[in-house]
């Protein structure tokens, strides 16, 4: 598979997320439909396989399971089917259809599965965040899953070989994933140990890694750059009216694309010329000047761009049945606006958080105070503003040392491995 086929299945992939981001799925759960979306492209890898339609899908299911009837297949299996199905889906229409039902059924049964719920019920009692929970119940159920399709049905079935064989099937969920997994299979182990369920700790047999998350760097763009996306959009019609103010809502006030979609004419305090919103990641409520160039663009749009619509969000798609934008959207226009402006991203990324990212570095240059940066951006705390650090160029230039000077018989010496 070469480099422009991973290109357009990874692109697969992140336009199908984005959908059920839409949809408000959780990202634990997101996490999980690309577990499965990355154990199917090493199966394509594995085949040859260049290029992704349902018939691929199929075939990867096959793999996996077999040719069972549903009604003989586990709930894991039956959620990885609709997870392979909902690529197909993106594929073919691109996009996906919202269901009712779209989560794991996760019922712990059987002896190891009461045990599992006794554990989960423990760490709720200890008020572990619900986060950590539903990764406990998440990653417990696959293990559980494990057990039970391999017939390892009690507690004295378990031993050193049969956690090795598990941590050999999740290996191709990706470092980060495989991480966590480890790590709570292993409390589990040792809670089951410290209960005197085991006689052995197996938790000591599940391997310790040494990897620790590094996020990437930010994709910025320069304040030329942003003025020439926001002077190329073409704002004598409805849908450039409302791009231009949407643009400007993510590079002036750094909106996240899940904000500007959730706005609504009563975080609009005209009176007092700021924005003030519950933010949909972080849940924290943030206050933000209405500049004059934001405002004027949102008013334009409302008078002579919005569609006739008694939907109380303020930003709505073009076409009929005006429905309210999505972040999907959102990122599709940013994206088109970049290359409109003929501006070459060289390995950036061209969606709104691009935008967000530029406003930080922006205000970096500026040398605004870190904590400011961070109420500006709605941050939990400065040490997330933090990371925005390694992109200011400028202020890392200022920490650079001088070389100590050399002397230049160093160079004229002959001899030595260096030399030869």
């Amino acid at each position: 598979m070469n480099l422009n086929e991973v290109k357009k299945f990874k692109e697969l992939t992140e336009g199908a997320a984005s959908c059920l981001k839409d949809f408000h799925r959780t990202k634990q759960r997101i996490n999980w439909y690309e577990c499965v979306w990355r154990r199917l492209k090493a199966f394509m890898d594995s085949k040859d396989i260049t290029t992704y339609d349902s018939k691929v899908g199929q075939q990867f299911i096959f793999f996996e399971m077999g040719n069972h009837p549903w009604k003989e297949r586990t709930n894991n299996q039956r959620d990885t089917i609709g997870i392979v199905n909902t690529l197909s889906e993106y594929c073919e229409n691109g996009q996906v259809r919202k269901r009712k039902i779209d989560i794991i059924k996760r019922e712990f049964n059987g002896e190891i599965g009461l045990e599992i719920t006794n554990f989960i019920n423990e760490k709720k009692n200890a008020r572990v965040s619900p986060g950590t929970i539903r990764q406990y119940t998440l990653y417990l159920k696959l293990f559980l899953t494990y057990l039970e399709t391999n017939g390892y049905n009690r507690i004295s079935m378990l031993n050193g070989s049969v956690i090795r064989y598990y941590i050999n099937y999740i290996a191709p969920f990706g470092q980060g994933l495989k991480h966590v997994s480890l790590a709570m299979l292993r409390n589990f182990l040792l809670a089951l140990h410290k209960l005197g369920k085991t006689v052995e700790n197996l938790s000591l047999t599940v391997p310790k890694d040494n990897y620790k998350s590094q996020p990437k760097l930010p994709s910025v763009y320069t304040i030329e750059e942003i003025n020439k996306i926001i002077t190329g959009i073409d704002n004598a019609n409805a849908k450039g009216k409302r791009d231009c103010a949407i643009i400007l809502l993510a590079s002036r006030l750094g909106l996240r694309a899940s904000d500007i979609r959730d706005l609504k004419f009563c975080n609009v305090n005209w009176g007092m010329s700021c924005i003030s919103l519950v933010q949909q990641k972080t849940g924290n409520r943030i206050e933000l000047p209405l500049l004059k160039e934001v405002g004027e663009a949102i008013i334009d749009y409302l008078k002579f761009g919005r569609p006739k619509s008694d939907e109380p969000y303020i930003f709505l798609q073009n076409g009929y049945p005006f429905q309210p934008i999505t972040t999907t959207n959102i990122t599709s226009l940013v994206t088109k606006a970049i290359n409109n402006a003929g501006i070459v991203s060289n390995n950036r990324k061209r969606g709104p958080h691009a935008l967000r990212h530029s406003l930080a570095n922006i205000l970096l240059q500026m040398e605004t105070p870190m904590p400011i940066i961070s109420e500006v951006l709605g941050h939990k705390n400065s040490e997330t503003t933090k990371l925005y650090l390694r992109i200011d160029e400028s202020s890392l230039r200022k920490c650079m040392l001088d070389a100590p000077p050399v002397k230049e018989e160093f160079y004229a010496q002959k001899g030595g491995f260096f030399y030869e």
